[in-house]
């Protein structure tokens, strides 16, 4: 119902020339398919940059990048992601959205994690969280601090790791939000296995 719902959204705004309206509905399009599972989310998120560039909007167009990277990222073509995610960075900062930046950072350190080369991982995260702290963004403090953390296991540096993870369940119990709890707890779960600590 939801798919069907934004086609026809989208058919109203293909009509109207209305190129933001649009982009935002081939995002939520995306979003939608990709939460389905569907390999036609990719398109959508094309679709939406393309729209966001005609209409001249540099927000909402760093957005969608960042979404279009983390597709490219789930879907194992690394070096797409980093293209999408590099632009995401700089069309977000281009247009003052602080979120946005810091957001397609933490999405660039999980690729570059993944990739398996940590200390980009590592400086990434790390720019993320600087940008985070500066506007105060709960959410993607903890993020990063949970994320620098599993980098940290993955070249052994367990004590790092450790009292990043427990900076990052701070921050969660902070803002009372239990899916950041999740995270926290989920990083704690692998830092005590990694440590032989399974019971």
């Amino acid at each position: 119902k939801c798919v069907e719902e934004l086609n026809l959204a989208l058919e109203i705004y293909t009509a109207l020339t209305d190129y933001a309206h649009i982009a935002l509905t081939c995002q939520d399009l995306g979003l939608a398919h990709r939460t389905a599972g569907h390999s036609v989310a990719q398109k959508y998120y094309e679709r939406a940059v393309e729209n966001w560039r005609r209409a001249n909007n540099a927000r909402g167009l760093a957005n969608t990048l960042n979404g279009m990277g983390v597709g490219y990222h789930r879907e194992g073509n690394y070096e797409k992601a980093i293209e999408t995610l590099e632009n995401a960075v700089r069309q977000a900062r281009q247009s003052g959205q602080l979120r946005v930046e810091a957001l397609a950072h933490a999405s660039l350190g999980d690729v570059y994690r993944d990739k398996g080369e940590y200390l980009r991982a590592q400086e990434v995260y790390e720019a993320a969280f600087d940008i985070a702290g500066r506007i105060n963004e709960g959410f993607i403090i903890t993020y990063t601090l949970s994320a620098l953390g599993e980098t940290l296991l993955r070249v052994g540096d367990y004590a790092t790791a450790d009292e990043l993870i427990h900076q990052a369940l701070d921050q969660a119990q902070l803002h009372h939000s239990d899916y950041e709890l999740g995270l926290g707890n989920t990083s704690l779960g692998i830092l005590n296995y990694q440590k032989g600590n399974v019971d």
